[in-house]
C-alpha cells in the first residue's frame, strides 16, 4: 500500500472513529422533534439476545437513532438523493410544488385490517343506529392529500387505489350516515387543502368537509366563503418534512377561523383543564399542528355554553379531527372526544352516562387501513347489537325486521298512560283537579307499523314482519281507556299496493301518512279531505337509510321519489327553534329540497327533526291547538294537521326540554297526538327519552 492510500484509509478510520466515538459520548436524546418519535434506547446486554443476534439489532437501531449529527447526515442525504433525480426518500414522495407525500403503496393495505376496522365500526354504528336513531350517526372517512392532489404527485409513483379503498370501507359500512367528503375537496383542489410538508389537511380543507357534513346531517347549508381566516403561523413544517428532512422544503401556513379565536371553551383532556382549542405556545415547537387541541388524548371534553345547539357529541377520531372540532363545537353544547389509541373504557356504557345523542367517526383512511385500535370499538356492544344484517334486500327495495320488546311496550303505554291523566283523561284524584281547573286535553296514540309489515312481497319472507299487526294490538292493549287509541293497521294494509313506503328508506311516504291521518279524523268522528284535493310538489332522487345500510346500486338506479301535500291554508307561519341558544328561524310547512342531497330530502317535512317547530295558521281564529309528540315518522304526518287548528306545536322528544302536560296546558291544547313506530317502541333508550318529558 503506498503512502497516499494509507492516508486515506487512516482520514476514513479516524472519520468513522470520531463519529462513533461522539455518538458514544454526547447525551442521549430520547425523542426527536424533527420526526415526532421516540428514539431507540440502548439495548440491555443479556446472553440470550447476543447469541440469538437480538442485541446486535438493537445496537444497530440505536447507532443509527443517535449518531452524531443525525439531522445533519439525513439533510445532506436527502440533497445527494435529490441531485441524482430521487423522489421516493425517507417513506415519503417529493412532489411538485412543494408538496411532499406519505408513501402508501399497494403493498402497505392490509385487506384483512381493512376488513376487520370496517366491521368493528359498523357493528358500532349499528349499535348507536338502534340507540340514537340512524340519522344522528355519522362515518365521516377523509382522503389522503394523495388523491386530492394527485396531480402533484410525481412521475411514476406508486401508491395504492385509494378511491376503490374507500369505496370498499363505505360499502362495508351499512349502518349510520356515511359521510363522503372526497366529490367537495376534488372540487377545490385548486385551493391548499392540505399541507404541504405535513400529512393533515388545513383548516380550509377540514371547513370544505364541515360544510358538507353540516349539510348532508340535515342541519342547514352553510357557506365556507363566509369564514374569515387568521394565520396564527407561517413556519410550519410538518411530518412529511421530518421524513426528508429536505433543506429546500416549503414552510407553510397554519391559519384558523377568526371567529373561533376567542371562543373561551372550556376543554377538559384526560381529567385536566388544558386552557382551551388553541394552544399558542404549541406555535414555537417542532409539531405545531398541535396548535389544535394541544396534541391527542384519551378522552377530551369540550364544553361550549354558548352553543347554537344543545346536543352532546361523541366524537371517535384520528389525529385529522383536531382541526375539524373548532367549527363542530358550534353545534353541540358538549362534544366528547374519543381517542382509541389512548382510550380503553366501554362505548356503550359511556354513551348513557354522558346523554351522548349524536355520535361521529372521523377518520383519515391512511389512519383507518393501518389502526391497530379500532377493533376496541366494538366493545361490549355484543348484547346490543347483533352481526345479522337489519334488512331484507330484494332488488331495489329494502323490507326492515322487526323484533318486539314487550318490557319496552309496557313502559310506553305507561308514559302515555300518565300523560292521559295529568291532562284530565281519566277519574282518578290528578284527572279530576285537571277537569275542574278546564285544563283537559284528548291524547291520541298512533302506532305506527314498518313498512315490512304491510308491503312485504307474499314470496318474501322478513323475520317479524308478521307480526307487527299482534305487536300494535298488545300494545294498545297496555293503554288504558282513557287514551284514544288510533289503530292504522288495517286502513293501510287496504292500500297495501300504493306506494305507501319507501323503498330505499325506512320511513312511510306522505300519502301512507295520509291514510294514517284519514283514520285519526274518523276515529274523532271527522272527515278528512280527499286526497285529490291537496296540491303536491315531487322531490325525485331520494335515496335514503336502507340504501346506507345495503349499499345496493340498484337503489341508487331508482330512487324514491317523494311527494309532498301542501294544506289547503295559504296563510301559515312556521318558526322553528332547533336547540337552546340557536335563534329560531322561520321554516315551510313543505320545504324545497330539490338541491339537498340524496339521503336527506326526507326532511322537507316541516324542515326536518327539531326540538320544537311551532306552526300557526292564520286563517284561523279560534284558538284551537294540538300538541304532536313524534320521532321523524311524525314529520309527514303534521301538514295534514294544519288546516284542522290555528296552532300545531310538533315535540321531537328526543332533544325537546321540559314537561309535555306543563306545555299543553299552558297552550290550551285541546289535543296531543303521540305517533311513533313501532321500533322506535322497542327501543327501550328512546322510550325512556319520552318518558323523561312525561314525568
Amino acid at each position: 500500500m503506498n503512502k497516499k492510500s494509507l492516508v486515506t484509509v487512516l482520514l476514513f478510520l479516524g472519520i468513522i472513529g470520531g463519529i462513533s466515538i461522539g455518538s458514544f459520548l454526547e447525551k442521549d436524546c430520547d425523542f426527536s422533534e424533527n420526526e415526532n418519535r421516540f428514539l431507540a434506547e440502548f439495548p440491555k446486554f443479556s446472553w440470550e439476545d447476543f447469541t440469538s443476534g437480538d442485541f446486535q439489532d438493537k445496537l444497530e437501531e440505536y447507532l443509527k437513532d443517535h449518531i452524531i449529527g443525525r439531522d445533519q447526515w439525513m439533510t445532506a442525504k436527502t440533497a445527494v438523493q435529490k441531485t441524482v433525480g430521487v423522489k421516493d426518500i425517507g417513506g415519503a414522495y417529493l412532489g411538485k410544488d412543494g408538496y411532499d407525500f406519505e408513501r402508501i403503496t399497494p403493498e402497505s393495505v392490509n385487506d384483512k385490517k381493512v376488513a376487520k376496522n370496517s366491521k368493528a365500526v359498523n357493528k358500532f354504528l349499528r349499535f348507536c343506529s338502534d340507540k340514537l336513531g340512524r340519522d344522528k350517526t355519522y362515518f365521516l372517512l377523509v382522503p389522503t392529500s394523495g388523491l386530492v392532489n394527485e396531480d402533484k404527485l410525481p412521475d411514476n409513483a406508486i401508491i395504492f387505489d385509494q378511491n376503490k379503498c374507500m369505496d370498499d370501507i363505505f360499502a362495508r359500512i351499512k349502518n349510520g350516515q356515511t359521510v363522503d367528503v372526497r366529490e367537495s375537496l376534488l372540487s377545490q383542489k385548486d385551493k391548499q387543502l392540505y399541507y404541504r410538508t405535513d400529512h393533515h389537511w388545513t383548516t380550509e380543507g377540514a371547513l370544505l368537509a364541515y360544510s358538507y357534513w353540516h349539510k348532508t346531517a340535515g342541519k342547514g347549508e352553510i357557506d365556507p366563503n363566509q369564514y374569515e381566516l387568521s394565520t396564527v403561523t407561517d413556519a410550519f413544517r410538518g411530518s412529511l418534512y421530518s421524513k426528508v428532512l429536505d433543506y429546500d422544503s416549503a414552510y407553510d401556513s397554519i391559519k384558523v377561523l377568526k371567529n373561533t379565536l376567542d371562543s373561551g371553551y372550556t376543554v377538559i383532556a384526560d381529567g385536566n383543564d388544558i386552557g382551551g382549542i388553541y394552544h399558542q405556545d404549541k406555535l414555537s415547537e417542532k409539531d405545531k399542528y398541535a396548535f389544535f387541541m394541544g396534541g391527542n388524548y384519551g378522552e377530551a371534553v369540550i364544553h361550549n355554553e354558548k352553543a347554537l345547539g344543545k346536543g352532546n357529541l361523541l366524537l371517535i377520531k384520528d389525529s385529522f379531527a383536531n382541526s375539524f372540532v373548532p367549527m363542530l363545537a358550534e353545534d353541540y353544547e358538549n362534544i366528547y372526544m374519543i381517542d382509541l389509541r389512548y382510550f380503553s373504557g366501554k362505548l356503550p356504557s359511556y354513551i348513557e352516562e354522558k346523554q351522548i345523542s349524536e355520535v361521529m367517526i372521523l377518520y383519515n383512511v391512511a389512519n383507518f387501513i393501518g389502526d391497530n385500535n379500532i377493533f376496541k370499538i366494538r366493545k361490549n356492544t355484543n348484547e346490543q347489537a347483533k352481526d345479522e344484517e337489519p334488512l331484507v334486500v330484494d332488488g331495489d327495495s329494502a323490507y326492515e325486521k322487526y323484533s318486539y320488546n314487550s318490557k319496552s311496550a309496557e313502559s310506553y303505554a305507561k308514559a302515555v298512560n300518565l300523560l292521559a291523566s295529568e291532562m284530565g283523561q281519566d277519574s282518578s284524584e290528578m284527572g279530576q283537579v285537571a277537569s275542574k281547573m278546564g285544563q283537559v286535553a284528548r291524547v291520541h296514540d298512533i302506532v305506527v307499523p314498518l313498512g315490512s309489515g304491510i308491503i312485504t312481497p307474499d314470496n318474501l319472507e322478513v323475520p317479524g314482519a308478521s307480526r307487527q299487526k299482534t305487536a300494535m294490538e298488545e300494545i294498545y292493549s297496555f293503554m288504558s281507556e282513557d287514551v284514544n287509541k288510533v289503530n292504522i293497521y288495517d286502513g293501510l294494509s287496504s292500500h297495501k299496493s300504493e306506494y305507501i313506503y319507501f323503498r330505499t328508506d325506512h320511513h312511510w311516504t306522505q300519502l301512507g301518512a295520509y291514510y294514517a291521518y284519514q283514520e285519526f279524523k274518523k276515529s274523532m268522528g271527522q272527515e278528512a279531505y280527499p286526497i285529490d284535493s291537496y296540491k303536491t310538489i315531487d322531490f325525485p332522487g331520494f335515496v335514503g337509510a336502507f340504501y346506507n345500510d345495503a349499499q345496493e346500486q340498484k337503489m341508487v338506479d331508482n330512487p324514491d321519489v317523494i311527494r309532498a301535500y301542501q294544506p289547503h291554508s295559504k296563510d301559515v307561519t312556521t318558526m322553528i327553534s332547533p336547540g337552546e341558544g340557536k335563534k329560531d328561524y322561520k321554516g315551510k310547512v313543505i320545504q324545497d329540497v330539490k338541491n339537498f342531497p340524496a339521503g336527506v330530502k326526507y326532511s322537507t317535512f316541516i324542515g326536518g327533526d327539531n326540538p320544537l317547530t311551532v306552526i300557526t295558521n292564520n286563517e284561523k281564529k279560534d284558538n284551537s291547538a294540538c300538541v304532536v309528540i313524534k320521532e321523524s315518522y311524525g314529520n309527514a304526518f303534521v301538514p295534514f294537521l294544519v288546516d284542522d287548528y290555528q296552532y300545531v306545536y310538533v315535540i321531537d322528544y328526543r332533544y325537546w326540554q321540559g314537561n309535555v302536560a306543563d306545555f299543553a296546558k299552558e297552550k290550551g291544547a285541546k289535543d296531543i297526538v303521540l305517533i311513533n313506530n313501532l321500533n322506535m317502541i322497542s327501543n327501550k333508550y328512546l322510550v325512556g327519552q319520552l318518558t323523561g318529558i312525561i314525568k
